[in-house]
């Protein structure tokens, strides 16, 4: 007779069987599927930005902001349909969109790629992170607007399917919550939700994979009102932690969510419309030779732009970029600036960065004719003389200048290189092609 103890065991060695196969299995499988790459693709949208981002090994799709100002409907319908085709809406994977902040330039094309799509979404998983204070959202008619869009797609789909989240506020988007907050029935200080902190550095779950060193976070955002550990010490109670994010007056670009992705010890870095404040604080919240904050693509803040220092040389020179991007596309507010680019190109030099091959970069600065021009503008941007190409510009009264240079360092723009695309092979080795 066989006894019960042998019979359990027998079942015992069975279940480790059925384990270890199972594992092996596994493994198997995780080896023989190749690691292709990520690609990342910072589109030419004009006056604005547009970035997604494919693991081409699992079809998963980042978008970092997708917007475009002026809001005209055909060139948004156009984006969106480009952001369409390269997500790849028929393959069913899951999708994660990062909002910056509540600016139509960085979200209009969100909305309409969501509202052309939205059948085909309702089978693709889709997680959507909100930067920038939700009370401005809420302030904001283009932002009421996205909100409602958002509202109607979370109604077509099952609550596990379309999850959103703010990043500055701990406040659960649902359904009942966002169509309480759109009819102002609650607001988001009597909802209960805490201000998130400043300094987040949190990883996006939804495009994470450790196994192949592909790490998506959010470096910070809410550099406006976001909190500190020792802010929270020194706070009394819970009213002083809601009171810190409920100024109107806490509003701007500063709050903008700063993305970073890291893959085979790549790091690419967009920063939203983030300022001279936003990115002090982030210079203040890291260790002097930390690397957390190099960039091996970083994207220009705010378009370019030279107001509020952003873009500043100490921001610059910390990232210790081997590629520089700019996305801007009009006259509409002169972006980028040519003290701007002029920074770029020292810190690129500084580092000894530079290309095989010249190509244009365009941007602009205060003056109506020759004598506006710095003097060996050329020299800046290249090792020889080359000409240089004025096109004078009335801007709200006064002139000023678009000028192109033919550059040698890897410095991009948009406007002036078309979409860029960026390829990471699985041994870290990447290559940037721009459009023209």
């Amino acid at each position: 007779m066989i006894s019960n103890a042998f019979i359990i065991n027998k079942r015992y060695i069975f279940f480790i069987w059925v384990l270890w196969a199972t594992h092996l299995t596994h493994l198997t499988e995780a080896a023989s599927t190749p690691d292709l790459g990520i690609e990342c693709k910072i589109f030419d949208v004009g006056q604005g930005n547009g970035t997604a981002i494919r693991d081409r090994t699992t079809g998963k799709t980042l978008i970092v902001d997708a917007g475009h100002s002026p809001p005209g409907k055909e060139t948004v319908d156009a984006l969106s349909g480009i952001f369409s085709e390269f997500v790849g809406i028929s393959r069913a994977k899951p999708i994660c969109i990062v909002i910056s902040h509540p600016d139509l330039d960085h979200m209009n094309v969100v909305t309409c790629f969501l509202k052309e799509n939205s059948a085909a979404l309702s089978n693709v998983s889709i997680t959507l992170y909100l930067g920038g204070p939700l009370t401005e959202y809420l302030r904001k008619q283009h932002g009421k607007e996205f909100l409602a869009t958002v509202l109607e797609m979370i109604s077509m789909f099952r609550t596990a399917d379309f999850n959103v989240f703010s990043l500055s506020h701990e406040v659960s988007l649902d359904k009942p919550t966002l169509d309480s907050l759109l009819k102002g029935s609650i607001t988001v200080g009597s909802s209960g939700s805490l201000p998130r902190p400043f300094f987040m550095n949190v990883v996006l779950p939804e495009f994470i994979d450790v196994s192949r060193d592909l790490i998506p976070v959010i470096l910070c955002g809410n550099a406006s009102h976001g909190h500190t550990d020792a802010d929270l010490l020194s706070m009394k109670n819970l009213t002083d932690i809601k009171g810190v994010s409920q100024d109107p007056s806490e509003e701007g670009n500063n709050n903008s969510a700063v993305v970073k992705v890291s893959y085979k010890k790549r790091n690419l870095i967009f920063t939203g419309d983030i300022e001279g404040k936003g990115t002090h604080r982030m210079l203040e919240s890291v260790p002097e030779h930390h690397p957390c904050l190099e960039a091996d693509i970083l994207m220009a803040s705010h378009h370019g732009s030279e107001t509020e220092d952003a873009n500043h040389p100490l921001w610059v020179l910390r990232t210790k970029p081997q590629y520089i991007i700019v996305s801007a596309g009009d006259t509409e507010f002169l972006h980028p600036r040519f003290s701007t680019l002029f920074t770029f190109a020292s810190v690129l030099k500084f580092f000894g960065r530079s290309t095989s091959s010249l190509h244009p970069v365009s941007f602009f600065d205060r003056g109506g004719g020759a004598t506006g021009i710095p003097v060996g503008i050329a020299g800046y941007f290249n090792s020889v003389p080359l000409p240089v190409v004025l096109e004078p510009i009335d801007y709200r009264g006064s002139p000023y200048l678009r000028i192109t240079v033919q550059s040698e360092l890897p410095l991009y723009s948009t406007h002036s290189s078309g979409t860029i695309t960026i390829n990471i092979k699985n041994d870290g080795e990447l290559g940037l092609v721009p459009e023209k």
